[in-house]
């Protein structure tokens, strides 16, 4: 999708699927609180007191944050048109973009996050580091994103089995 993606969805999809933010917290966030030297973003709200965060910002990510830090906005997605005086939706972008690419309608821009926290979960093997990033407040919530890999297992047994015989 992204290769068929206009800006800003462009930016917003990556962000979203490289930090795990919800795609809310994408369209707050200020210049001000990307930290360039450590490659982090502080995300200072969001749905539950554990949204306020730090979150590692990858290559691709801080290369593009770099090109929009030349506006003059303190908004990372400036709008003129919102009242707010940030992007509030990409809704219209995504909708071309994913029948662009031929993928299904019920695919929608929050499972960039979700592919973000199966990804974490399955490398990093972390949940308490996985709950913290995405910002939940209940560890349950991220255990959603662990689907174990079942295949070791198997294998696990099958050689015990030839052992044994």
């Amino acid at each position: 999708m992204l290769e068929v993606a206009n800006q800003p969805l462009r930016d917003v999809i990556m962000i979203v699927r490289d930090m795990g933010l919800r795609p809310a917290e994408v369209f707050r966030m200020r210049k001000e609180h990307v930290h360039w030297d450590k490659r982090l973003y502080f995300n200072p709200y969001g749905k539950s007191r554990k949204a306020r965060r730090w979150v590692p910002i990858s290559n691709r990510v801080f290369d593009a944050l770099r090109l929009r830090a030349s506006s003059n906005s303190d908004w990372v997605f400036p709008s003129v048109r919102s009242s707010s005086g940030h992007l509030t939706t990409v809704s219209k972008q995504f909708r071309r973009a994913r029948a662009l690419a031929g993928l299904p309608n019920c695919l929608v821009l929050y499972h960039a996050r979700h592919a973000f926290g199966t990804y974490a979960m399955a490398q990093t093997k972390n949940p308490a580091l996985v709950r913290d990033v995405m910002g939940h407040a209940d560890l349950r919530t991220t255990m959603i994103y662990q689907h174990p890999d079942l295949e070791p297992l198997r294998q696990l047994i099958d050689d015990r089995n030839k052992r044994v015989m």
